[in-house]
Parts: structure tokens; C-alpha cells; sequence
């Protein structure tokens, strides 16, 4: 999957805390390798869409609209030149969380949820997220490559800044592309979710359904209110290991900022909920860990055009002594008046089940922290 030199790349920047991103498109074999140093007077790692070409992570609700990256001003082969006396950075990573968010509390927290969006007079939603906290002795290229492998249809990404820490994930969700030449923009609306291994013989039931028309006609009224024209596909469904969701294809034409668009867009009622202002306030609420970039954007910006998807199926890593490797995954899912407590948990069990089996191959459990020594 990674090219020799990529991989030892991959191995350095993580060691010497060098800026760095390596990814792949959707239906895409072929990984580009990117690296940069930050920012010599600010120390910063900070990427502006005016430039040709990058690519770009942001944090969950990002107000400030900061958005860290890497440009590509060293190859893999650049990376390996490098004298490690002289190059090594410090880490700035964001704190890692150590406790895996228990069933029973999600559940309890998820009951005060409901009951709050019952109160409601409006069809509100709120996606709830829990963290999975893992230890591993299997190498971060060794994950990369059994995980990016069970879903090659993604966008698969690892990439270091020292704002952000290291992050890996193959994520299903466009959340928005931009062709400048025909001035044509693509987005999706991905809610609802199930098991495809069920037999559903009335079809999608009413609080999927409703989930999803919720972030659908969000997008399309953002969309409009930047003055585009919009078009929505038939409703289809999108694939992901053994859940499905919903999705809905959405074009659109006309000439608008691309920065001012993605951040109307991020975060989507699929990642944060709706009314977005009161969705942000239940989670503040509700969650005991921080998202950092977990349901942020990742964005990959050339000459060519604009790619930025949703961070999902993702995780938070970190690299300990002696070989170990700490993983923070994270999923979420979203509730409505009608979501059952207990199915939403299974269904943030389907949702990193594919991930935490790359990590440890030998241990399918999602709900306890592993110590593989």
C-alpha cells in the first residue's frame, strides 16, 4: 500500500514531529506523500485557501476558522535526507484521553438526551459520541495498512501538525468539493444509520429517516443562502463495512467563497445535531471527553479543485515508550425523540468495530481498554 520510502517517511515525521500528511482518494490505490516545517516566525502550522495547493485538518465547531496542515514542500525521499540532530520538533500534541466512556453512562446520558429533545416543540437531533481508549504494540503503518485495506471506496488519511497531534481515518463523507472550472460544487447528506447484516423488511424506519431529512435540508438551505443553485439526487443507500446509511447526493452551481462554504457546512446536523447552537450546547453538556478533530473537516486543495470530507471513522494517536501506541478512537451517532438508548450504542459499536480490530487484530472488544503487553 505505502511505497518503501513513504512508509520509512511516515516513520520519521512521527518521530521527529514533523509536519506531514498522507492520503488517498475515494477508489484511489495511490497514496501522495506531503511534509512541511512550520512556520519559522509563528511556529505554526496554519494553511489558507489561497494557496494552491495543501492539505488541511480542523477541530469540531472550529469558530475561529484556523485551519492547520502540511504544504508540500518535502517529499518522502526530501524527509529521509533530513539530519534527526537537527530536526527534531517538539510535539504540541493535544491531550490524549485515557478512559473509555462506559456503557452505562452513555446510555444514562443518552436517557437525559431524549428526554430533553422530547421537551422540544421541534424535530431537534443531537449527536452523542463516546471515546474508545486502546493500547497497541501494532505499528501505526501496520494499522494503516489492514484498516485503509477493508475500505478502499473512502478517503484515507494520516497526518501530524502540532496543533492537531496524529490522526488516522477512512472516512465515508464528502462534505464538500468544488471543481473552479465548471464552478459546479458536490456535497452529500449521510444520516441514518443500520446493521446490513439485519433483514429490514419495512424499510428504514421513521427515526432514520427523519435524522436524515434534518441534515439534508440543512445543507441545501446553506447552500442556497451562498447564492447557489441546488439539486438533490434520489435517496440511496452508502455502504460501510456492516452498517449502511442513507445518503443523498447534492450538486450545486454558481460562484461562492469556498472557505466561507465549508465552514457554513462543518459542522453538519450528521456530526453536531440541530438547531446547531443548541445541539453544540448538549454535547458540551453531555460528553466527558473533548472531539478535538472528530467531526472536524479534512481538506485537500489543488490546482485542480477543492476535496474536503468530515473526519469519521477516525482516531486520535499517540506514540508511547517501548513501542507502544495509544488510540483514541471516537463514534457518535444521533438522537432524536424516538432513538432507543441501547440500539444507538450498538450503533457506535458498528461504527469503530473496524477499526479497533486493525489495532488489535486479535481482540474484537469495544468496550474495555487493552493492555497488550
Amino acid at each position: 500500500m505505502f511505497e518503501p520510502a513513504v512508509e520509512a517517511a511516515i516513520e520519521r515525521c512521527v518521530a521527529w514531529n514533523i509536519p506531514f500528511a498522507v492520503y488517498a482518494m475515494p477508489g484511489d490505490n495511490e497514496f501522495r506523500f506531503m511534509a512541511s516545517m512550520p512556520d519559522s516566525d509563528t511556529g505554526n502550522n496554519r494553511v489558507d485557501f489561497d494557496e494552491d495547493e495543501f492539505f488541511g485538518i480542523n477541530f469540531f465547531n472550529n469558530e475561529e476558522e484556523y485551519l492547520a496542515g502540511v504544504k508540500p514542500r518535502l517529499s518522502a525521499s526530501d524527509i529521509l535526507g533530513l539530519d534527526g540532530v537537527k530536526t527534531v520538533l517538539p510535539s504540541g500534541s493535544l491531550p490524549m484521553g485515557h478512559l473509555s466512556t462506559p456503557r452505562l453512562l452513555y446510555i444514562h446520558r443518552l436517557k437525559s438526551v431524549i428526554a430533553a429533545l422530547k421537551r422540544s416543540a421541534t424535530g431537534d437531533k443531537t449527536v452523542v459520541s463516546r471515546l474508545v481508549s486502546v493500547f497497541s504494540r501494532i505499528d501505526l503503518c501496520d494499522v494503516a495498512r489492514c484498516y485503509f485495506g477493508m475500505f478502499p471506496e473512502t478517503f484515507r488519511y494520516i497526518c501530524f501538525t502540532q496543533e492537531t497531534g496524529l490522526w488516522l481515518g477512512a472516512t465515508p463523507e464528502v462534505l464538500l468539493e468544488h471543481d473552479p472550472a465548471s464552478h459546479t460544487w458536490r456535497t452529500m447528506s449521510l444520516a441514518g444509520t443500520r446493521r446490513v447484516a439485519l433483514v429490514h423488511p419495512t424499510g428504514w424506519d421513521e427515526k432514520n429517516i427523519t435524522e436524515h431529512d434534518i441534515v439534508t435540508r440543512y445543507i441545501v438551505r446553506t447552500l442556497e443562502q451562498h447564492g447557489l443553485d441546488c439539486s438533490v439526487s434520489v435517496q440511496r443507500e452508502l455502504g460501510y463495512g456492516e452498517i449502511e446509511h442513507l445518503c443523498n447526493d447534492i450538486t450545486a452551481s454558481g460562484e461562492t467563497e469556498a472557505a466561507d462554504l465549508l465552514y457554513a457546512l462543518s459542522p453538519t446536523p450528521a456530526v453536531a445535531g440541530y438547531p446547531l447552537d443548541r445541539a453544540i450546547d448538549m454535547i458540551d453538556m453531555t460528553e466527558m471527553h473533548s472531539r478535538h478533530c472528530y467531526g472536524g473537516f479534512l481538506c485537500v486543495k489543488s490546482r485542480d479543485g477543492m476535496h474536503a470530507f468530515v473526519n469519521l471513522r477516525c482516531a486520535h494517536v499517540s506514540r508511547l515508550l517501548d513501542g507502544l501506541w495509544h488510540w483514541n478512537i471516537y463514534a457518535g451517532g444521533g438522537v432524536t425523540r424516538d432513538s432507543d438508548p441501547a440500539v444507538e450504542w450498538d450503533e457506535t459499536e458498528a461504527k469503530c468495530r473496524r477499526l479497533l480490530e486493525s489495532v488489535n487484530p486479535l481482540d474484537g472488544s469495544v468496550t474495555d481498554v487493552m493492555l497488550p503487553f
